[in-house]
């Protein structure tokens, strides 16, 4: 799925590259590129979202984990400190 979205703005990027100084492109044809370009976009948009809400999904027990850990030792520390 990376590969593919990668593989796109690759092939986007090539393609921009082209000489300018071609015929213009005709309303019909315009309309064509900005409708295909358009579906991309959205296409490219939920690949990237599903991806970050994966990785929310994996990473966010281990990173609570690991606060609350860090806070008990902070608390152990301070507990040591107050007098009896």
């Amino acid at each position: 799925m990376k590969r593919t979205v990668v593989l796109f703005f690759c092939l986007l990027w090539l393609f921009s590259c082209e000489n300018a100084t071609q015929k213009p492109i005709d309303g019909k044809t315009r309309q064509v590129i900005d409708s295909l370009s358009g579906v991309a976009q959205r296409d490219a948009k939920t690949v990237v979202d599903s991806l970050c809400q994966d990785l929310n999904r994996q990473e966010m027990p281990r990173l609570i984990d690991s606060i609350k850990q860090i806070r008990l030792q902070e608390i152990a520390e301070k507990m040591k400190t107050v007098p009896k």
